[in-house]
């Protein structure tokens, strides 16, 4: 775990965490542990650098997926630290199916243009 992991040092200090679609290759255990607050403090650097820091996560991480996570190494802890939510529904521009909703094309718009939206997102 000595190798540089930038995002790491982005972390440092943060109230929450997102990650995005998740890779299709099983998720290491002892990160998801480490990232969901075990009480370990995490040692980071920038690339090229030598300056490491050391900090303990205070953060939740939020991972939005189409799939749900696959893992490695399963143990009893793992289950205590995660939470699975479904979010069914699809916003589509012509909804056909169940779970599918019309899509507000406005919202983008209603966020950036300084409106409530703006200051709950920004």
């Amino acid at each position: 775990m000595n190798a540089a992991k930038p995002i790491l040092d982005l972390l440092q200090n943060k109230r929450i965490a997102f990650a995005g679609e998740l890779s299709t290759k099983p998720l290491n255990v002892n990160w998801i542990k480490k990232l969901s607050g075990s009480g370990d403090h995490i040692l980071s650097r920038k690339l090229y650098k030598n300056d490491y820091r050391e900090y303990q996560i205070d953060f939740p991480v939020m991972v939005a997926s189409n799939a749900p996570p696959q893992f490695e190494n399963v143990d009893a802890a793992l289950p205590r630290r995660l939470m699975l939510l479904n979010f069914p529904t699809s916003f589509v521009t012509r909804p056909r199916r169940i779970g599918e909703k019309q899509i507000d094309s406005k919202l983008g718009d209603m966020i950036e243009k300084g409106t409530v939206l703006h200051r709950q997102f920004m």
